[in-house]
């Protein structure tokens, strides 16, 4: 049924599009040699001439034309003289006091961070008071047992008693 409606094509049809598709893929197959190559292509480069006297007056013509106009625009903010040299008239900006709601929710985060460290493990709830040392008085005064028995522990001290 669809034969009906195509097109046939002659053998010179044919034949035209075979040689258009050679030719096709003979044009890719050389971009892609000329792709391939390891070579730089080899340019010229064209000297760079310095700018003669007349063109760099120019050139600073326009930058100052051009900073003139960006300072007008407020680009730029220029201050004078004796503005920089004058010192502020106050020591340092205000800071306002914060409200007690701030004040509260501030030790409100403070005790839930300390909280959460607690749980971590960062230190401990309590401190033990017994844990207070006496101050020394001596070195050679002081000689407890735990004392002797990490000096008999330390290796230093097994290297003294085998000499």
């Amino acid at each position: 049924m669809t034969s009906c409606f195509l097109k046939k094509k002659t053998n010179g049809e044919k034949d035209k599009s075979v040689d258009e598709r050679r030719k096709e893929e003979e044009k890719l197959e050389e971009m892609r040699r000329d792709h391939q190559r390891d070579e730089p292509p080899e340019y010229e480069y064209p000297e760079v001439k310095e700018p003669t006297e007349s063109a760099k007056k120019r050139r600073e013509v326009e930058l100052e034309k051009d900073k003139r106009e960006k300072i007008e625009q407020g680009f730029y903010q220029m201050r004078r003289d004796h503005q920089r040299d004058e010192p502020a008239e106050y020591e340092y900006p205000e800071v306002k006091e914060p409200t007690e709601s701030a004040k509260r929710r501030r030790e409100v985060e403070l005790e839930k961070d300390k909280r959460e460290k607690i749980e971590q493990g960062f230190y401990q709830e309590h401190s033990d008071e017994d844990d207070t040392l006496e101050p020394i008085k001596s070195l050679k005064e002081e000689k407890t047992e735990d004392s002797q028995t990490m000096q008999e522990r330390s290796p230093k001290s097994k290297h003294k008693k085998e000499e």
